[in-house]
């Protein structure tokens, strides 16, 4: 069997949470139900969900999936026209070559922008390569409190110290070279 990449399906997920906890957590455990449910609702809940413009898959010579980029589609109106485009979250691979063809297969597509937050340096590398653009990290950050009665008794607690308060703590930026 040849190795391609495809559109991600609903039936993906068990298999893409899994991937996503070996990656981003070093955990090889079956993945929950709840976070199954996260990715369904993150990929597939958008108003603007389309499978042409939605999340993509690489599947490997063995048939399992080896690499994902996930991705949200969004639509925006400019001066009367409409644009359609992906907000890239995740981009996890098993293997560097599916993660290579998988890059290069989003470039091929017809969205009309992409864009991805707060990127890990491997994601904003490989979207470079494929011809972003990264904007300045002072023109995103911004922090929002939630919970500002449990920030403050963690305060309170804690002092400046405590784990709601190094939550809130800068973070270097990603590099852009």
């Amino acid at each position: 069997m040849s190795s391609s990449t495809r559109p991600l399906e609903p039936s993906d997920l068990p298999e893409v949470a899994a991937l996503f906890k070996t990656i981003f957590q070093g955990d090889r455990r079956p993945p929950s139900p709840e976070l199954i449910g996260y990715f369904r609702d993150l990929l597939f809940g958008s108003p603007a969900y389309d499978r042409e413009v939605g999340s993509l898959v690489h599947v490997g010579p063995q048939g399992r999936i080896d690499a994902v980029l996930c991705a949200t589609p969004i639509r925006m109106r400019c001066e009367g026209e409409t644009f359609t485009g992906r907000m890239l979250t995740n981009f996890m691979s098993s293997d560097p070559g599916a993660a290579t063809s998988l890059s290069l297969s989003l470039r091929r597509r017809t969205q009309d922008f992409l864009f991805s937050e707060s990127s890990r340096p491997e994601t904003a590398d490989a979207l470079k390569a494929m011809g972003a653009a990264v904007l300045p990290i002072q023109s995103l950050e911004w922090v929002k409190v939630f919970r500002p009665a449990a920030l403050g008794l963690d305060h309170l607690a804690h002092g400046a110290g405590g784990p709601a308060w190094r939550a809130l703590a800068p973070r270097p930026a990603p590099s852009t070279g």
